[in-house]
């Protein structure tokens, strides 16, 4: 289902399993915190939600058609939802990325510095949550950490899934991989890892500089290579 949240114009998708059948429900936009009201009496695939903007205070939904407000149900469901439940964030112009790291210090950091950055960022609750994600959205930026969900870089089933895929898919998104073999800035073990970039954990403080430097260096290799295709006639 897509919802539009009237206060600040963001347009969001969540998936029809996260909200409850049958009931008028209402969630706070993860953007600006304003409430939504959604209705889902009406068939799912053929709604829409609008911000709460009734005179006196109450829930009002479009109906499936968009021609006109009607009042849902006087019984209300308020339903918290975090950003991480939502499957896509539909703005223009943004940029997802992904934290796959079990480590709450590294995810908060991390959160940060992609925020500075320019990135809107989920957590992976797990090999399975994260898995789940990229299937359903796509990020412009990866983070996997060794151990991720008990796991090491092998056995990981969210890298195994980066490397199997498409090169004209792989090629738009930039993975960073974060662990204690690593030498930070390792090209050739990057290569081999189907990475754009490697961290030791150890430099984990220095990850804004870390990042920053090679997304930069990525989009200048990326415009070189697409300015390459575009004179061969392949774009």
């Amino acid at each position: 289902m897509e919802i539009f949240c009237q206060s600040c114009k963001a347009r969001l998708k969540i998936r029809d399993d996260k909200l409850p059948d049958d009931k008028a429900v209402q969630i706070k936009c993860p953007k600006c915190n304003s409430d939504i009201s959604v209705n889902t009496n009406t068939p799912k695939e053929n709604h829409e939600a609008s911000h709460k903007a009734s005179n006196n205070g109450g829930p009002f939904d479009l109906d499936p058609k968009g021609s006109s407000l009607s009042k849902p149900s006087a019984e209300v469901q308020t339903v918290e939802m975090s950003m991480d439940e939502f499957v896509d964030f539909l703005e223009e112009g943004l940029q997802r990325a992904l934290i796959c790291d079990d480590d709450q210090s590294n995810q908060a950091l991390l959160k940060v510095t992609l925020k500075e950055l320019g990135y809107w960022s989920s957590i992976g609750g797990g090999p399975s949550d994260a898995l789940e994600k990229m299937r359903f959205t796509h990020y412009d930026l990866v983070v996997l950490n060794d151990g991720f969900g008990g796991l090491s870089l092998s056995e990981n089933p969210v890298l195994n899934y980066i490397q199997t895929m498409p090169i004209t898919t792989r090629r738009n998104i930039f993975v960073s991989l974060i662990g204690p073999q690593f030498r930070t800035y390792d090209n050739m073990t990057a290569l081999s890892e189907s990475a754009n970039v490697v961290i030791n954990q150890k430099d984990m403080p220095n990850i804004m500089t870390i990042l920053k430097s090679s997304i930069s260096e990525n989009e200048r290799f990326y415009a070189v290579f697409h300015e390459i295709l575009d004179s061969a006639g392949r774009v």
